[in-house]
């Protein structure tokens, strides 16, 4: 997600809410 840092990012693909 462009909205979210780095770190948060690969939370984001863990949960499939990456993009």
């Amino acid at each position: 997600t462009n909205t979210s840092s780095n770190s948060d990012e690969a939370k984001q693909v863990s949960k499939g809410g990456g993009g």
